[in-house]
């Protein structure tokens, strides 16, 4: 019998293979900007904007994401209870205030309900 849970199967391209070989081969450290720059330009056209960057972790991403949004001391950031910590680490060291809501049981989305409820003058996200 077996137990396994699967997530999800595995989806790698041969174009994958090629780049993690090349990375392996030849030092990622050495390449990895050539790598960030072409997957930046194609990010860029696939969304049709004038700007993309990559970066670390989603985190980051986060981060800057609400930093450019001008998110900071005094606001409110409205997130799922039920989420990893790097979700609400951003809203804690950009100063805001993370306001956590539970999800819907089916959906494992945000109760619009709920949301609605917590939503002040200090709501930003």
């Amino acid at each position: 019998m077996n137990n396994r849970i699967h997530y999800t199967k595995p989806s790698i391209t041969e174009l994958e293979v090629r780049y993690a070989t090349d990375a392996a081969t030849t030092g990622w450290g050495d390449r990895c900007y050539e790598y960030i720059s072409r997957f930046e330009q194609s990010f860029k056209e696939h969304l049709g904007t004038q700007h993309a960057i990559a970066t670390s972790s989603c985190t980051g991403a986060l981060h800057l994401g609400m930093a450019a949004l001008g998110i900071g001391p005094g606001d409110e950031v409205i997130l799922a209870e039920t989420n990893w910590i790097a979700t609400a680490a951003p809203i804690v060291h950009l100063g805001a205030q993370p306001v956590f809501v539970d999800i819907l049981e089916d959906s494992w989305c945000l109760d619009p309900g709920l949301v609605e409820k917590v939503i002040t003058p200090k709501t930003k996200a």
